[in-house]
């Protein structure tokens, strides 16, 4: 099976590549789970795709920072991809070892999944590249708002008073170090911090299940993320091991 194609995130050069998929798989046993699960993951990737090129044209019709919520659904969908990928790269290896069919004919499609992934992981980091810009210009317009002016010079007026113009600006950047913090907590961490405000505590699981569309790998990264940054704290340990606001 010749399969010469470089996949790209062109939607029909996904398709063409998840119906060489489907006929490879055809040739596995017909009560071979691996058979169904490698079509349906490659159909959930599919989909993915297709969702991730639509919100990419969405994002780039709006340039101002009012594009957030498309940017951080297409961040979520960039995630699911990739998880996805990762577990048919799995099923790729483990179907090597059954030669049910030819090696390299998986090992063709295999790497084009391979090649897709990597397509997405270097457009998160773009996309990661750019963002603390857009915070930082949204932080700054805000403060010309609110103040009527960019923000004051570190140097004082002459004939001020340089004491209050220092904590003046102390303040001020207190306050700018706050809004960046909360700007870049995601749609998803920002609902968690709700949930675990509402409940006390709470496990992975029981999160899952008010953002059933996650996966829990990528809430494990959102938890480990608020942690990081001192917002929650961790109680507990292995399967007893629970969530909760960091007291102050």
């Amino acid at each position: 099976m010749a399969l010469a194609l470089k996949i790209t995130m062109d939607k029909e050069k996904i398709i063409f590549l998840t119906n060489h998929l489907y006929k490879l798989t055809l040739l596995f046993p017909k009560k071979e789970p691996l058979r169904y699960k490698m079509r349906e993951l490659a159909d959930e990737i599919l989909i993915g795709v297709i969702k991730m090129n639509s919100l990419s044209v969405s994002n780039s019709s709006n340039s101002s920072f009012s594009s957030a919520a498309p940017l951080k659904k297409t961040e979520i969908c960039e995630e699911e991809i990739i998880d996805n990928l990762d577990i048919l790269d799995s099923f790729f290896n483990v179907a090597k070892e059954q030669n049910w069919v030819s090696l390299s004919d998986l090992e063709i499609i295999q790497s084009n999944y391979n090649e897709l992934k990597k397509e997405v992981e270097n457009q998160r980091i773009k996309k990661t590249n750019s963002q603390p810009s857009l915070v930082l210009g949204k932080i700054q317009k805000e403060n010309e708002t609110r103040e009527g002016a960019p923000v004051s010079s570190a140097f004082p007026e002459e004939g001020g008073n340089s004491l209050e113009q220092s904590q003046r600006e102390e303040e001020q950047r207190k306050e700018r170090e706050k809004k960046k913090e909360e700007a870049i907590l995601n749609e998803r961490q920002e609902k968690i911090l709700v949930f675990l405000k509402e409940q006390g505590r709470a496990q992975v699981w029981q999160v899952k299940q008010i953002l059933p569309e996650v996966t829990k790998r990528t809430l494990r990264r959102d938890f480990e993320n608020l942690l990081k940054k001192g917002i929650i704290e961790r109680i507990g340990e292995k399967n007893n091991t629970f969530y909760q606001i960091k007291k102050s």
